[in-house]
């Protein structure tokens, strides 16, 4: 169990290094610039970390509403607002296993259920859920590949050169290597 909080805030903060890594190696015109691709580098990691936002900001609640994202501009424009959330989040993730109640350490479990809520057709309502922080963070690292390894492919489109392991998915680099 002990193993789980470590390996989860581990490969959480891990995801959460590649995107200041990406934002330490490209340019900010590059940040903002539209590509073949459809979005920006920008728009991506914005949304890669409104959800982190979003987990930490209903977990005093035991809730996570990821239709109530934030959606700052700023973010998708500014590298160095892009930075501040990424450090915050990475901050967060440190301290996660501690909840400060009225002064007073308290251990969160990450099994303790969690209401989900979110949007899963744009003609739907909303849908909830249960789920619980271990399977959340899990899901915060797999959507953060999926966005980084969208990221990538506009660094490569705009010719910047990273690491081949860059924006992989865990299960896919151990299967690459044999």
């Amino acid at each position: 169990r002990e193993m789980d909080i470590n390996l989860l805030i581990k490969d959480s903060v891990s995801c959460l290094d590649q995107c200041e890594a990406l934002l330490n190696m490209i340019s900010e015109e590059a940040y903002v610039e539209q590509t073949q691709v459809s979005a920006t580098v920008g728009t991506h990691m914005r949304h890669l970390l409104d959800q982190f936002q979003c987990l930490f900001s209903g977990q005093p609640y035991r809730t996570a509403d990821y239709d109530a994202r934030k959606r700052d501009k700023s973010i998708e424009t500014n590298m160095a607002a892009a930075r501040l959330v990424s450090v915050t989040a990475k901050r967060r993730l440190s301290d996660l296993w501690r909840h400060e109640k009225k002064g007073v350490g308290q251990r969160v479990e990450l099994g303790v259920e969690l209401s989900v809520r979110e949007s899963v057709h744009h003609a739907s309502p909303q849908i909830s859920g249960s789920s619980n922080l271990q399977r959340e963070l899990m899901g915060m690292i797999t959507h953060g590949t999926h966005h980084l390894a969208l990221m990538v492919m506009i660094g490569k489109q705009l010719r910047y050169e990273l690491h081949k392991d860059f924006g992989k998915a865990p299960s896919t680099i151990v299967h690459e290597r044999g």
